[in-house]
């Protein structure tokens, strides 16, 4: 409450506050509820950091994904299974990888939507 009251005091001094006890009121529940609205989000972030383990995946699943991801990227066509691993596994931009791969940008666009359409073919496959 005392920073609403700071505040309330340089802006008085400076002139700018016709009806003190209203803007101090108004101050004092803003300051309150902008509390309230930081603790909540705090609580919110907490949660999710430390979680309550629901819909934890053991690593037996986290294994299996892999070896299945890894079998589609071996369905692709090397080109797209290149551009593919470079933009998402490795993290590049495109244009680093166009570097790498020393094609266009627009090469590398193409060979990575083109990619990633098999790719999603390719594990419905296995999973249907």
């Amino acid at each position: 409450m005392a920073e609403a009251f700071t505040k309330m005091y340089r802006r008085w001094r400076r002139g700018g506050i016709d009806d003190p006890r209203a803007y101090v009121r108004r101050a004092v529940v803003n300051e309150v509820n902008s509390r309230f609205r930081r603790l909540a989000l705090e609580r919110r972030e907490a949660g999710r950091r430390h979680g309550d383990d629901r819909g934890a995946r053991g690593a037996d699943d986290d294994l299996a994904d892999r070896d299945e991801v890894f079998r589609a990227l071996a369905a692709l066509p090397v080109r797209q299974r290149t551009a593919v691993v470079l933009r998402y596994y490795a993290d590049l931009s495109e244009a680093a990888t166009a570097a790498a791969m020393d094609v266009s940008v627009g090469t590398v666009k193409s060979c990575v939507s083109r990619g990633l359409d098999r790719l999603r073919m390719v594990l419905e496959e296995e999973v249907g």
